[in-house]
């Protein structure tokens, strides 16, 4: 028979084992337990039946407990753990996560509301599989189990270290030592830097920009809006007249104007960990807040997003959605090694025409299918013309740097599909190539070429050119940027990996 008090707890995998032990030695005991590694591989369903094996196996799949690493429904997910929590008689629960497994990571915020909704105390522990567990974290199961239990002694100080969630916060780096940017240092210690000119697209980038941001103001209750990740399928949603906004491109936004910290504090103040995606933090922390550089951002009647970047996107949107109350769709795009097979072209193609349903009941009118082709089309075409931008970078000197891809990968990223898109790219293909044919450098003088194959570091990027549009850019309607004259010059074929449009980066 189990003493002390019943404790739910729930996380990846029961590491170290000095963490039971602990509980235990404080007076409590585990009375439900929903460890993906333990709890959520016990699957109890009916014996198979011998005419129909196959069907059961399939079943018995489908039939495992609801688990964030297979990104389960959250209001299912938070079913079953207050289910478990009920029947087993819980008095708190434990959530003991791994470090950056942002699965179980993203479910941190809605399970303590869930539980706090039921006046059960959680605490959060992150811990990595280490041998032994640390002092700090010792502490910290001991006072939970003494408020569990309504000790005497120090109930208060208890309480607080089950709210917080964590051992204290650390002030944020770039908060504690006014540190300067690699750049600006750069700069600094150049004498005037080791950059040449600047390009002339930069100031038609900023009104683009600006102009899209300026737009999306007033653009819910005119034209349905969708808030989507970059690498979506976003000509199915222009073809349905729908506004788009790219939380990516609006986080890497705040990060070069300094608002990360910002708003990275008030995503975890919400329980959202540090560990996450900065991205996913400072999105969350300007939905949240409310706040943003731009003045407004639209609010989104659909959400839509699509795996072919990364996983984290998935839970991200499912939390935009469970905090706006709108529906988000997925595309799924399988692994893919060598040629797509017919059936994994089906299965997306599937999707695809599902989400122009979706599409058009969510716009008060079906798709127009001639419009479709007119903007895949488009799209083609822009894409093209960015691959010929960064073949430009063939040439020696480089006519630009690999911080000036960064800035102008935006256009192709949130305004795929559309002319001004194309417009833009035209003009800054020729200025590139103009360039390459004076012999002009994106640095003062070129001496070796490095591979940056990893994500931008917006933070560090403030010392950049101003090409991004802040609230005060956004605060009258800018002129609509056109092409204008460009010099005469021949296009250069890109490579097959360079005609593919890239992703806005997520943040690390």
């Amino acid at each position: 028979m189990q003493r002390g008090v019943p404790v739910l707890v729930t996380g990846y995998v029961p590491e170290p084992a000095a963490l039971l032990a602990t509980l235990n030695g404080a007076g409590a005991y585990v009375a439900a337990d929903d460890y993906a590694a333990v709890g959520r591989r016990v699957i109890r369903t009916a014996p198979a039946p011998a005419e129909d094996p196959w069907r059961w196996l399939t079943d018995r799949y489908f039939a495992a407990p609801p688990c964030p690493t297979r990104a389960a429904d959250t209001a299912t997910r938070m079913s079953h753990l207050t289910g478990l929590a009920e029947r087993s008689g819980a008095r708190g629960v434990l959530v003991h996560v791994m470090k950056f497994c942002e699965p179980e990571l993203f479910d941190v915020p809605v399970i303590r509301e869930t539980f706090a909704a039921r006046g059960l105390p959680v605490l959060v522990l992150e811990g990595e599989l280490e041998g032994a567990l640390s002092g700090q974290a010792v502490t910290r199961l001991e006072a939970f189990a003494e408020l569990l239990q309504g000790a005497r002694g120090r109930p208060d100080a208890a309480a607080r270290a089950v709210r917080a969630g964590r051992p204290g916060r650390l002030p944020h780096p770039h908060r504690a030592g006014g540190l300067a940017a690699p750049a600006e240092a750069l700069a600094q210690e150049a004498g005037g830097g080791p950059f040449g000119p600047p390009l002339e697209s930069v100031r038609r980038l900023k009104e683009l920009m600006a102009h899209h941001y300026f737009q999306g103001r007033y653009a819910d209750g005119a034209v349905p809006v969708a808030w989507v990740t970059s690498g979506f399928p976003v000509e199915v949603l222009r073809a349905a007249g729908f506004h788009t906004v790219y939380p990516e491109n609006h986080a890497a936004l705040c990060g070069v104007q300094r608002l990360t910290p910002a708003y990275s504090d008030v995503a975890e103040g919400r329980g959202y960990s540090r560990d996450l995606c900065s991205y996913v933090r400072t999105d969350l922390g300007s939905v949240l807040s409310g706040q943003t550089p731009v003045g407004r951002l639209p609010r989104p009647q659909l959400l839509a997003c699509s795996t072919n970047i990364c996983q984290t996107v998935l839970y991200w949107y499912r939390e935009l959605s469970r905090h706006l109350g709108v529906p988000l769709v997925l595309v799924d795009t399988p692994f893919v090694h060598g040629a797509a097979s017919p059936h994994q072209l089906a299965y997306v193609k599937e999707q695809l025409e599902e989400l122009a349903e979706v599409a058009g009941r969510v716009a008060g009118r079906p798709l127009d299918g001639e419009r479709l082709v007119e903007v895949t089309r488009t799209a083609q075409e822009g894409s093209r013309l960015w691959g010929e931008c960064l073949a430009a970078s063939r040439a020696r000197p480089a006519p630009w740097t690999g911080i000036d891809g960064f800035f102008h990968i935006a256009p192709i990223v949130t305004l795929r599909g559309t002319e001004p898109c194309n417009g833009y790219y035209r003009f800054l293909r020729d200025e590139l190539n103009d360039r390459v044919a004076r012999g002009v450098g994106g640095l003062k003088e070129e001496r070796h070429r490095l591979l940056w194959d990893n994500l931008p570091v917006w933070f560090a990027s403030a010392a950049s050119p101003p090409c991004w549009p802040s609230a005060a850019s956004t605060s009258s309607p800018p002129a609509t940027p056109t092409p204008g004259p460009r010099p005469a010059s021949a296009s250069t074929r890109p490579t097959r990996s360079a005609r593919r449009p890239g992703p806005t980066p997520t943040s690390s």
